[in-house]
């Protein structure tokens, strides 16, 4: 990239005083809880502010002169160089920091914010040139070879309003697309559940969902035609069986991981996740073989939170694979496929789960307990259109989630975009500004 016109270019330890960091010995108490800030990149990555005052702890006197580490002015930059690269912080008061930062130290030519915008431009570059087996770090001297292009100081502060005021209306803008996305994944569960459940079933999730696994049906009444059923009554479960990993293949038959199982109902099968076997297990496991047909649900995971632990799919022509010991398969016998896919994504059954916590660090689901899950079952009619109508909803939801995606995409690269001008001379007022940024997202 060439340097524009009026501004100036040099490496970054040849404008700016670069500074290492280092740790006190962590086992002796006297080193630490004193009044001398001290920055590591975990502090970077959980407070991502523009200014950081203060890391979770801190170094006595005695801490501090007994390591390497240097006090730093309020105003140097702060970047993480290893675990990740490229966090970057202004310093509002005067700290040190560990060995997994480095500190540019601007002269008063400099604008502390311009370096923090353009270091945060520059984070790819650091990244390409840092090195590592365990994790990637960049050294003193290669961030020191970072090269920085400046104009004026009062150039640099226009910068700084007009990239601040651009991007503060695509932060915005991305808080609005992520309520949005929340706001979608709501009305998906809320609709499901008004598709599938009748009132005196949605009542129940105000209740203990304990009751739902219960020796005899809940109380609540349903419609006229419908009845209460576990689902061992309606259809089969079983787990699949353990894979020894040294059959892995790079090709072969796919083996259904938890990884697998996307969280609107359909399987997914992105390499990262892909495991094959054999083609010869086709006929030596047939038992564990899956069908279109077939429901899949995720038996274990590390918390209740996420909704993975009971994480429920269909198997769609195409999906055929082998299934492994921490997935569960369900077979419709007494009920249609589709309506069981709706109720085992309804917020009833996921009421349920949250009755199955072991209180443990992971998190399990037995077939057992899926078989006394209490589903309100209607008549076949009934569960047919109810099929149609969520495939339908989750159809219309989806198409709204995509636009979401495309637009938060959008505003990513726009973001990348306006940092790049702004480094190179081209972000010149803010209509323009942003035509120019724009232009750039198609280059």
């Amino acid at each position: 990239m060439m340097t524009p016109t009026g501004w100036q270019e040099a490496m970054l330890g040849d404008v700016c005083r670069v500074v290492s960091g280092a740790t006190p010995k962590t086992g002796v108490a006297d080193y630490w809880g004193g009044d001398i800030r001290w920055i590591t990149p975990n502090d970077l990555s959980k407070d991502r502010s523009q200014i950081l005052r203060e890391g979770a702890r801190s170094l006595t006197r005695a801490g501090y002169d007994s390591c390497s580490a240097r006090l730093v002015p309020s105003g140097s930059v702060v970047v993480s160089s290893r675990a990740p690269v490229g966090y970057v912080a202004i310093a509002g008061a005067e700290l040190c920091t560990n060995q997994g930062c480095k500190t540019a130290i601007p002269p008063d030519f400099i604008d502390s914010k311009y370096l923090y915008w353009y270091l945060i431009t520059a984070k790819p570059d650091l990244e390409a040139r840092a090195s590592g087996t365990t994790f990637k770090e960049i050294s003193g001297k290669r961030f020191s070879e970072t090269r920085l292009r400046w104009p004026d100081l009062h150039e640099q502060r226009r910068i700084v309003d007009l990239l601040e005021d651009h991007l503060s209306r695509l932060d915005a803008a991305r808080s609005y697309l992520a309520t949005a996305d929340r706001r979608a994944g709501l009305l998906w569960a809320a609709g499901l559940s008004d598709l599938t459940l009748p009132p005196a079933a949605q009542e129940l999730m105000k209740a203990d969902p304990a009751v739902l696994g219960h020796d005899s049906p809940p109380a609540a009444k349903l419609p006229a035609g419908w009845r209460w059923a576990r689902w061992a009554d309606l259809g089969t479960s079983e787990n699949g069986k353990p894979f020894s990993s040294g059959d892995y293949q790079d090709t072969g038959l796919r083996l259904l991981r938890p990884g697998n199982l996307g969280p609107k109902g359909v399987l997914t099968w992105r390499d990262a996740n892909t495991r094959f076997m054999p083609n010869s297990y086709r006929s030596s496991h047939p038992t564990s073989m899956l069908q279109p047909g077939d429901l899949v649900m995720n038996l274990t995971a590390q918390s209740l939170k996420d909704d993975f632990l009971g994480r429920v799919c269909l198997v769609r022509k195409g999906d055929e694979s082998l299934l492994n010991q921490r997935i569960a398969r369900l077979r419709s016998t007494g009920v249609d496929s589709g309506f069981a896919l709706a109720v085992f994504r309804s917020r009833l059954f996921r009421h349920y789960v949250k009755s199955l916590s072991t209180g443990s660090l992971i998190q399990h689901m037995f077939t057992s307990q899926l078989d006394r899950f209490w589903i309100p079952v209607p008549p076949a009619t009934e569960q047919q259109r109810i099929a149609r109508a969520a495939d339908i909803l989750q159809a219309d939801i989806a198409r709204q989630v995509e636009v979401i995606r495309l637009q938060g995409q959008r505003s990513a690269l726009l973001r990348r975009s306006i940092l790049a001008a702004a480094f190179s001379g081209r972000l010149t007022g803010s209509a323009s500004g942003l035509s120019v940024a724009e232009e750039m997202i198609g280059a």
